[in-house]
């Protein structure tokens, strides 16, 4: 059985206007994907995690991830990463409120560091 459409479209335009439209999206992304993920991260976390989420597979394996990715690392490599990137959110940070009039960048990443040794 076929079902007209009320407003005389055939059937497969919906169809070819949701493949041109992935098209054109795909071109947008090719020439400022990275950019706009970037923006998105910094400037509005909440829906960049809920992006996030909707990519991600619902049964997308961590352990997996963990062995391929993280087998070669120790526990006190780590730590040491967690700390250089604990340091470098905290210089970025110290950086933009010296921008804005805020605290010294000085005493932010002293803050931050103490922070990431206790």
């Amino acid at each position: 059985m076929r079902f007209n459409n009320s407003y005389g479209s055939s059937g497969g335009s919906a169809n070819r206007l949701g493949a041109a439209f992935l098209v054109d999206f795909e071109a947008d992304y090719r020439a400022h994907g990275a950019e706009v993920i970037a923006r998105l991260r910094r400037d509005d976390v909440p829906l960049y995690l809920r992006l996030v989420m909707t990519l991600v597979p619902r049964q997308f394996d961590l352990e997996q991830l963990r062995s391929r990715v993280l087998d070669d690392v120790s526990d006190e490599e780590l730590k040491e990463m967690i700390v250089i990137l604990r340091q470098h959110m905290a210089d970025q940070k110290a950086a933009e409120q010296a921008e804005n009039g805020g605290e010294s960048p000085a005493i932010a990443v002293d803050s931050a560091l103490k922070n990431a040794i206790s």
